[in-house]
């Protein structure tokens, strides 16, 4: 049996080299200079990468977030983490856990791979998280009220697609519950891409502009 936990790594490490080029021909290295995150603290912290801005003297902390399920494969969502389970244990997710110094999610989705399994294209798309929780609060949405739903959920056990009244199912979002699937268990609050584009939260960073 294929050990999956390196299949994973090797895909992230391909992952990050091909991203590391795309960097290179998205943000002008004599403005930006980029640092990838290599220690477990950092990452932990939500950073896997660090964009300096010359121009403006600050620094952005990014969390890279892929779709590493789905390769070969465009989907109009993105699966933000509310919580999990590990050994039996009840996590936060990355998007409601605390003391994250992240600043922007590159959601990374539309990834291609050839037969030889060598990536050939993605498409990334930043999400700034302070307007991402202005959004999210405007809706009704805090992280108190997503809690809230994530525990009425885990309780019932009810399990796949969950519409909630603060979305609308359709061109907002909705939450899901793969209860069966996946031993963490995970409850995520589902976005349209395309929806987070139109509050202009989100901004196509590299590939096409919006999703088929």
């Amino acid at each position: 049996m294929p050990n999956l936990f390196l299949f994973d790594l090797n895909r992230e490490q391909q992952l990050g080299d091909f991203l590391d080029k795309v960097y290179l021909h998205c943000f002008d290295s004599s403005r930006f200079h980029l640092q990838r995150a290599k220690d477990l603290t950092r990452q932990h912290q939500g950073t896997d990468l660090v964009i300096v801005d010359r121009l403006r003297n600050c620094r952005y902390h990014i969390d890279e977030k892929a779709q590493l399920d789905y390769i070969n494969k465009t989907l109009p969502t993105f699966a933000f983490e509310l919580s999990y389970l590990k050994s039996g244990v009840h996590k936060k997710g990355w998007l409601l856990a605390p003391n994250k110094k992240t600043d922007c999610y590159f959601l990374i989705t539309s990834i291609q791979q050839d037969k030889s399994g060598q990536i050939m294209g993605c498409r990334v798309v930043s999400v700034h998280c302070k307007k991402l929780w202005a959004l999210l609060n405007s809706k009704g949405l805090s992280g108190s009220v997503l809690m809230a739903h994530e525990q009425r959920l885990r309780k019932a056990g009810i399990d796949g697609k969950i519409v909630i009244p603060e979305l609308d199912a359709g061109r907002e979002g909705y939450l899901y519950y793969t209860r069966k699937r996946k031993i963490e268990s995970p409850i995520n609050l589902v976005i349209r891409i395309n929806y987070l584009m139109d509050e202009l939260v989100g901004k196509v960073v590299y590939g096409y502009p919006q999703e088929k």
